[in-house]
């Protein structure tokens, strides 16, 4: 199998537009997003690995055969409550082949390298650690956005404008938790980025598309191809762009304002070391 590569940022952060000239090349093939459904997954193969009492009673030295209660028990003194008829090599064919039937459907994995880009992704999920314990091989990109650009830009696309700058009071509120879910997120992958360097890229939004052929290179690189020219040409058109809404400046001071409200240390502290401020 070739080397899946696979996206991670936040809504409005320009996944969109680099996930489609990722797809310029002929050799990869990136999907979108799936509703974070791997969240769940992957915390599911993390319980039945990294868990203690599994690991002592279904898999270890301590674990009760299943053949106890195959037909009527044969046993009454021995503690059954954690039998079960599963191994450890078990779980992990089964988690990965989920992940296999349903995210490379049609695809030779021996032609093309398969990947797919998703926003939803956060704190309290193993996803990372999970697909690279699928996929050893795989190549992860962060791509990152100014929290104030991916804030403003979510209430322009998601949101009526107008209608929602009547009630600025709504917007501070809405903003505030925008910041706690950009926190979330990039918390998360900012995270594991940091102790897990290798097979892994952080992209800023920001410089992307300042000098897309540089950070395309460095993209390709991680699957070892050259960066086609159509990948390039797809950064002259923006995807669902909302840079000239004239709502923006109005939305821009309000969300300005509550990022220096804001008493979320933890958002504080990535935005600075990102140089976010």
């Amino acid at each position: 199998m070739k080397a899946p590569i696979f996206l991670f940022g936040s809504g409005r952060c320009g996944s969109t537009l680099l996930q489609r000239a990722i797809n310029a090349h002929p050799e990869v093939v990136m999907y979108g997003e799936h509703e974070g459904f791997l969240g769940p997954v992957a915390n599911s193969y993390h319980k039945l690995t990294q868990t203690k009492d599994v690991e002592r009673f279904v898999f270890g030295d301590e674990a009760v055969s299943p053949d106890l209660i195959h037909g009527p028990i044969k046993d009454s003194n021995v503690d059954i409550c954690w039998v079960n008829n599963f191994t450890r090599e078990d779980v992990y064919r089964e988690h990965r082949n989920l992940v296999l039937n349903l995210l490379t459907r049609g695809l030779d994995l021996d032609e093309v390298h398969w990947g797919f880009k998703e926003i939803r992704y956060r704190k309290g999920q193993h996803t990372l650690w999970f697909l690279r314990e699928m996929f050893p091989n795989c190549q992860f990109v962060i791509l990152l956005r100014d929290p104030l650009d991916t804030i403003v830009s979510g209430f322009l696309a998601w949101e009526n404008p107008a209608a929602l700058l009547q009630e600025e009071n709504r917007v501070m509120t809405m903003a505030r938790k925008r910041i706690d879910g950009w926190n979330e997120k990039y918390g998360y992958l900012m995270n594991y980025a940091r102790k897990n360097s290798d097979g892994l890229l952080v992209v800023k939004y920001e410089e992307l598309v300042r000098d897309p052929a540089h950070w395309m290179q460095q993209i390709f690189s991680l699957l070892d191809l050259e960066t086609p020219q159509l990948a390039l040409d797809m950064f002259s058109h923006r995807v669902a762009s909302t840079t000239d809404d004239p709502q923006r400046t109005e939305l821009v001071s309000i969300v300005s304002e509550a990022l220096r409200q804001t008493g979320n240390d933890e958002f504080k502290a990535l935005a600075g070391e990102l140089g976010y401020v």
